[in-house]
Formats: structure tokens, C-alpha cells, sequence
């Protein structure tokens, strides 16, 4: 897939003047071709919501993510892997472990994968060999991203197998 600019068939002028909305403002106006939409005209609990809604918009500037997965003072690391399925859809997941000088332990989220399932009737076993295949080209990629030395992988997987 190819990435190009978004586009409208609106002209720049007119998409700029329609798309505007200010948090600062006063009243709150969205504006999409054809329909105008305000605090005003909608429904008391709905336009209360709105409101909330975009009160609360300043906090999400206070929100931090920690982008550090390795301490200076790491001496192993493992990798957790998590794979599962159900009919409708099917995930990995990878966990970093790092281990401290210290012994401090710390396990955060690395990075997922999800696919929907396909509409053709296929089996949860099925599917769960899916999962464990998307966890494997996952955990693969990560590896090759990390250049670095693991002390080991582990994978899970809750099968639906009796």
C-alpha cells in the first residue's frame, strides 16, 4: 500500500475555514459539508456530554509514556509472548522482562498484532495455530529490531484443545 497526502474536493480555502475547531473557543462548532453541528442544537444530555468531553481534553497533554524499555542497569532480558484466538479474531502480544543489578524487575508491553478472523468458517484450533504463527513472525521482527542479546523467549498460548 502506498501512502499519498489526503485529499478533499473541497478547496483549501473553503476546508480550512470548515475545519476549524478551537478548544478555547467559546462555542464549540464542527462543521462538515452539508451539516453544521453545535452545542446549541443538540439534545440537553448529549450537548452535557460534549461539554464534558471537551473539558477534559487538557489532561490528555499530562499523559506520559514511559518510551524507555531498558534500564542502564539491566543485566537479562526476556521476552514473554502471548498468542490467542476466537472466532472472531486472533492476537499476539509481546512483554519485555528486564531484570536490574538490583534484582528490580520490570515487564512492560513491547508491542501486538491483531487479525480479524476470516468469514469463511475455520475452526478455533485453527485460528490458534494462526495466533502462534503471527506471534512467531512478531517475535522474530523484534528480535531483529532489538540487536540485542535475549536470555530467553517464552511463549503462551491457551488452547482450546482438550
Amino acid at each position: 500500500m502506498t501512502l499519498h497526502k489526503w485529499c478533499t474536493n473541497l478547496s483549501p480555502t473553503t476546508a480550512q475555514e470548515e475545519f476549524l475547531l478551537d478548544r478555547n473557543s467559546e462555542e464549540i462548532q464542527v462543521r462538515t459539508p452539508g451539516m453544521i453541528w453545535n452545542s446549541e442544537r443538540l439534545p440537553p444530555d448529549i450537548s452535557q456530554q460534549w461539554e464534558n468531553f471537551i473539558k477534559t481534553l487538557p489532561v490528555l497533554e499530562k499523559i506520559k509514556v514511559p518510551r524507555c524499555f531498558l534500564k542502564i542497569s539491566a543485566i537479562s532480558v526476556v521476552l514473554h509472548g502471548f498468542a490467542d484466538a476466537s472466532s472472531k479474531t486472533y492476537g499476539a502480544v509481546i512483554y519485555m522482562q528486564t531484570v536490574s543489578i538490583a534484582e528490580e524487575s520490570n515487564c512492560q508491553l513491547l508491542c501486538s498484532k491483531s487479525h480479524v478472523a476470516p468469514t469463511k468458517l475455520v475452526t478455533i484450533p485453527r485460528l490458534e495455530l494462526c495466533a502462534c504463527l503471527l506471534l512467531s513472525k512478531l517475535t522474530r521482527k523484534v528480535i531483529s529490531a532489538l540487536n540485542m542479546q535475549t536470555e530467553s523467549v517464552r511463549f503462551y498460548i491457551r488452547s482450546c484443545v482438550d
